[in-house]
C-alpha cells in the first residue's frame, strides 16, 4: 500500500512562463476560473503565478494521494481560498517577483515567502513582538539583520495565513517562541492551538517559511520545474517551437535544521 506525506511543499521559479506561446498554451490548461482570474492582472508576473499556483495544486492533490476531475473553488467568509471538490484538502500560496511557493496537506497550514531585502524596523517594531524586535535590532551586521528581518516576517505571515482570518488578525496578538527542534512555536492567547512554523532560506535572496497545526516535523520544500512538469501530461497540447523553453532545470532545494 502506497505510504502518502502528510504534507508537501513546492517552490516554483515562474519566469520560465515570459514565453508567450508557452504561457498561452499553459493558460489552456488550468481552469475556467483560474483562466478569467489571470487575463484580468495587468503584471505578467502576476498571471504567471496564477496560472502555475493551480498547476501546482494539481501535482499536490496527486501527491497527496488524493483525486479530483476538475478545479472548483470556494472561498471563506475572509476571502482565503479553498478547493470545494476535494474534502481534506488544506493549501496555502504565496509568491514574490518570480518565485512561487505552495504549502498542501490534510489539515490547516499557511505560507509565505518573500525576496529579502533590507531589514524595515520600522515595520518590526510596529508589529512584531518586544522579543522579536529585540532579538533583530541587536544584530550589527546589516546582511544578517535583514535575514532575521525576513525570517521573522514570513513565520508571522504563514500563521497568519494559515488562520485564514486576513487582516482581521492583529500582528501584535501572537509571538514565536524557537521550540528545541529548530521550529517555532506560536503563542496566541486568542487561538492556543498547537501551531508550529518551520523557516526556509535555502534559496538565494529569498525568505520561506510554512506553518503547520502539530507537530509534524519539518517539510521538506521541492524545487519543480513547472514546464517539465506538465510536459509528460499535456505535451501534445504544446506547441513543437515552445519544447525547449519546457526543459529549464532548476536546482533541487534540501532544508536544514538552521
Amino acid at each position: 500500500m502506497t505510504e502518502y506525506p502528510k504534507t508537501v511543499c513546492y517552490v516554483a521559479d515562474t519566469g520560465t512562463l515570459a514565453d508567450r506561446d508557452l504561457y498561452e498554451d499553459l493558460l489552456s490548461l488550468v481552469s475556467s476560473e483560474r483562466k478569467e482570474k489571470a487575463s484580468k492582472l495587468s503584471k505578467e508576473t502576476d498571471r504567471y503565478n496564477c496560472l502555475a499556483a493551480e498547476i501546482l495544486i494539481r501535482k499536490a492533490i496527486e501527491d497527496l494521494g488524493l483525486s479530483v476531475c476538475g478545479i472548483s473553488y470556494g472561498y471563506n467568509r475572509f476571502g482565503k481560498p479553498y478547493l470545494k471538490n476535494v474534502p481534506g484538502f488544506f493549501f496555502s500560496i504565496s509568491h514574490s517577483g518570480s518565485h512561487l511557493l505552495l504549502a498542501a496537506g490534510h489539515s490547516p497550514l499557511g505560507c509565505d515567502t518573500e525576496e529579502i531585502g533590507d531589514a524595515r524596523m520600522n515595520v518590526a517594531k510596529r508589529f512584531f513582538s518586544s522579543t522579536e524586535y529585540e532579538a533583530i535590532n541587536d544584530t550589527d551586521d546589516p546582511e544578517e539583520k535583514a535575514r532575521q528581518f525576513y525570517a521573522v516576517w514570513t513565520m508571522r505571515e504563514s500563521y497568519i495565513k494559515a488562520l485564514g482570518q486576513g487582516l482581521n488578525k492583529g500582528l501584535r496578538s501572537f509571538e514565536l517562541i524557537k521550540d528545541n527542534d529548530g521550529s517555532y512555536l506560536v503563542t496566541d492567547d486568542e487561538n492556543p492551538c498547537d501551531w508550529h512554523v518551520y523557516s526556509y532560506q535555502e534559496i538565494s535572496g529569498v525568505a520561506c517559511a510554512v506553518a503547520l497545526s502539530g507537530k509534524g516535523g519539518r517539510p521538506m520544500i521541492e524545487a519543480v520545474d513547472i514546464g517539465k512538469l506538465i510536459l509528460p501530461y499535456h505535451k501534445d497540447t504544446v506547441k513543437a517551437d515552445t519544447m525547449k523553453n519546457l526543459l529549464i532545470r532548476q536546482s533541487p532545494v534540501k532544508h536544514s535544521d538552521g
